[in-house]
């Protein structure tokens, strides 16, 4: 599990530094694998990875899962670790990992398959555990940026999506489980990928990046998947007046709206800057205005 250093920095299981940083959050600073010129695949066998049978992982997790189903009427999500692409930057470090897809694909290969397996690993015995007291399964991996993707399709086609694949095949074959798929940014270039993998729906929808119209994603891809999430968090949920945010939540309805396979939500967390009456005014109108 995870060990403190100090009060502001701690150790992961993977072996990853995480620090606090001047906005309350933690940041991932050092790994295993940071600062080497080129590891090898030798590298890779020789390190200690997380074993996914420890129990410790899975305690009083069924629990919690029965007593939400005899709580609520609410779809339940069980939320997974992230995917081999961000678990493959904590150990590796950002910008040496996407050189490696580019000048050590074979170490990045087989990174991917580590992180692949253990989370499979976890991801069957979670589910084990849970049973049918949980709708939906959440993991993300972030593709995308502002502006573009991080690493072009093809390498994405190559090097990740066969493990995604795998993950995804691996938590549909324990149940019925509807698979929601996190990446940010603009991820337009990969929403073909991901229906064909088997993702039902994708957040969050971030709507001010590049290529994410909610009309342009609806009308190409709304028939094969759902999205979740699209209220502007980057401009209209921190900086507008809650009447703002009302006509941006009545727009993204009538986009992605319309013959249903939309979860209304924020894009991303909430953070400290947006004011609380613009987070009523999203929850309220969203209501009000589907009810209309």
């Amino acid at each position: 599990g995870k060990r403190a250093i100090d009060a502001d920095n701690f150790l992961d299981e993977w072996g990853t530094t995480w620090s606090k940083t001047g906005g309350g959050h933690y940041l991932f600073v050092d790994g295993p694998f940071y600062g080497k010129k080129r590891p090898t695949v030798a590298d890779l066998e020789g390190h200690d990875w997380p074993d996914p049978s420890n129990p410790g992982y899975y305690r009083s997790l069924g629990e919690r899962a029965r007593e939400l189903r005899r709580e609520t009427d609410a779809a339940i999500i069980l939320n997974l670790p992230s995917g081999v692409v961000l678990q493959g930057l904590f150990v590796r470090g950002f910008g040496d990992w996407h050189k490696d897809l580019h000048r050590n694909r074979d170490f990045v290969g087989r990174l991917s398959e580590i992180i692949a397996d253990i989370w499979i690993g976890l991801a069957r015995r979670a589910l084990d555990v849970v049973g049918d007291n949980v709708d939906l399964v959440f993991f993300g991996d972030d593709l995308a940026g502002q502006e573009g993707p991080l690493f072009s399709p093809e390498i994405y086609e190559e090097l990740i999506k066969p493990h995604h694949e795998r993950m995804i095949g691996a938590v549909k074959e324990r149940g019925d489980y509807k698979l929601l798929f996190h990446t940010c940014g603009a991820a337009y270039r990969f929403v073909d990928h991901l229906i064909d993998i088997g993702v039902d729906a994708l957040n969050p929808v971030q709507v001010s990046a590049r290529d994410m119209e909610p009309g342009r994603l609806k009308e190409e891809f709304g028939d094969r998947i759902a999205f979740w999430g699209g209220i502007n968090t980057q401009d209209v949920l921190p900086f507008g007046t809650p009447e703002e945010v009302r006509t941006e939540v009545r727009r993204m309805i009538d986009c992605l709206g319309p013959g249903g396979g939309y979860v209304l939500n924020s894009v991303h967390n909430i953070q400290k800057e947006v004011p609380p009456e613009n987070i009523a005014a999203m929850f309220d109108e969203a209501r009000t205005y589907r009810a209309r």
